[in-house]
């Protein structure tokens, strides 16, 4: 799939352009397109588990059931979704709404450190003011 030409300052230049979304898009691949992800994670003090595709939900919620220590739920960092950016010219990153989780505030964090480290790269973070469950 060749790359999408976009014009700039009056010429075509090529441009590497990457999607990016949290888990509660609850899309782990896209085909034909650059995509990458950030788990959410449920954390206790002895385990994390992550919202990935080889996660055993049962073993998790059998956990979760026999346990006596508290859990509780962490969003992607900002590392984690720069991480994710790689090595894209143009980034989307999409998160959970903005309302529910931090998400969006650690993506528009690794956007601008990303911004700071590539000057020439532009990342926009979109709020998806939704939440889907799995």
């Amino acid at each position: 799939m060749p790359k999408p030409m976009v014009a700039l300052a009056g010429k075509e230049v090529c441009m590497n352009y990457k999607i990016v979304a949290d888990s509660s898009a609850n899309l782990f691949a896209v085909e034909g397109v650059d995509y990458g992800y950030v788990p959410l994670k449920i954390i206790t003090a002895e385990k994390e588990f992550y919202d990935i595709p080889q996660q055993d939900v049962f073993e998790m919620l059998e956990y979760l059931k026999e346990t006596k220590q508290t859990s509780s739920t962490s969003c992607p960092n900002a590392f984690e979704w720069k991480e994710a950016f790689g090595e894209a010219e143009g980034v989307f990153a999409v998160t959970i709404t903005s309302n529910l989780s931090g998400s969006c505030a650690a993506a528009n964090q690794a956007k601008l450190d990303y911004e700071e480290e590539h000057p020439d790269r532009h990342v926009s973070v979109l709020s998806s003011t939704s939440v889907v469950p799995r």
